[in-house]
């Protein structure tokens, strides 16, 4: 299965993601309780373990006949290309992000 290098499946390597988990970090608290450094640093985490949570729901329900092109772009971080690919070959490629995102959400706030 290829790993996560230089991008992120869908061009999530982006404000919205970015603000999702820093929404996440609000509600459980975080904001008001750690400096800034440590704030960034855990938002940081978060954001890369859900990234990669993200890739692999979506090299789960790719073709397999495509993983190889996939890794390739992935690895040199075209964000654009790996866009095309996982729309044109997931037929319910932003239903997975969508479930990924609260899956992650439900995980990372205990609800």
């Amino acid at each position: 299965m290829p790993t996560t290098k230089q991008g992120n499946v869908q061009g999530y390597d982006s404000p919205e993601l970015s603000q999702f988990v820093e929404d996440l970090m609000t509600q459980k608290g975080f904001k008001e309780k750690l400096d800034e450094e440590i704030f960034a640093g855990v938002k940081q985490d978060l954001k890369t373990s859900l990234e990669r949570r993200i890739n692999a729901a979506v090299v789960a329900n790719l073709p397999a006949e495509k993983l190889s092109v996939f890794e390739e772009m992935l690895d040199s971080g075209d964000q654009q290309g790996l866009q095309k690919l996982c729309q044109d070959e997931i037929p319910n490629f932003k239903e997975i992000i969508m479930a990924e995102l609260l899956n992650f959400k439900k995980t990372y706030l205990g609800v």
